[in-house]
């Protein structure tokens, strides 16, 4: 088994949760994710639709109008995109 520091102990703890608090956390954790994917869903949309119309020839200053932000913002858009 090899040698063990016989100052360091090791200990493992397995806490057993009641069931009803157990399928409360794990709810929690889905929520939790179903949150961040809602949270990430319009930044991908909108990376997509820069894409599309950069794509279609359109200037990041129309770009921008079309998606309400600046050409500023469409450029690191686009350049996260390719990056």
């Amino acid at each position: 088994m090899g040698s063990r520091d016989p100052d360091v102990a090791h200990v493992e703890v397995d806490v057993q949760l009641p069931e009803q608090l157990a399928d409360d956390l794990a709810a929690l954790r889905r929520s939790e994710r179903l949150a961040d994917d809602a949270r990430q869903a319009p930044a991908h949309a909108q990376r997509r639709a820069a894409e599309q119309l950069r794509g279609a020839g359109l200037s990041v200053r129309d770009i921008g109008r079309l998606l309400g932000v600046s050409h500023q913002r469409v450029s690191q858009i686009l350049a996260r995109e390719s990056g």
